[in-house]
């Protein structure tokens, strides 16, 4: 009697992923998972921070840009993204933001290389500084129609 081959299944390969360093609406979590849904690993966030940068509002935008700020520091999360999914991310918002390289300081006082998405329109950044909570209250319900309808 023959023996017929047995297929071995060897363990699913984890999808490559980038660090990304949220620091605006990625760290709401109803945008980040419209934005990106299972794509960003959320169950492995960690805290961490950006000296010498503050978190601005840009003229008739209500997502923030980072600006230098020797004396402030803008606190964010480092979160693993699948590689493949932040491209289509970075397509979706080409020509207003871009992937740049950024060294954080995480909670445990390593640094860490990750991305972050930069804000390319420089020239209408308002003095007035992003804060989440305030974000939330104000913006937040129009940016989710907003990110759906570019999502469809």
């Amino acid at each position: 009697m023959g023996s017929t081959p047995h297929e071995t299944s060897s363990p699913a390969t984890p999808p490559l992923t980038t660090p990304l360093f949220v620091f605006g609406t990625l760290l709401d979590q109803d945008v980040a998972t419209l934005l990106c849904g299972q794509s960003l690993l959320h169950n492995e966030r960690r805290s961490a921070s950006l000296p010498g940068f503050e978190a601005r509002y840009v003229k008739d935008i209500t997502s923030p840009v980072l600006v230098i700020a020797p004396s402030s520091i803008v606190y964010g999360d480092v979160v693993p993204i699948e590689t493949e999914f932040l491209s289509k991310v970075v397509e979706l918002w080409k020509g207003e933001y871009e992937l740049c390289p950024v060294s954080v300081k995480l909670q445990n006082g390593s640094d860490c290389q990750c991305a972050y998405f930069s804000y390319v329109g420089f020239s209408d950044i308002t003095s007035k500084q992003w804060q989440l909570d305030e974000w939330q209250l104000k913006h937040k319900r129009e940016y989710l129609k907003m990110i759906s309808a570019m999502l469809n």
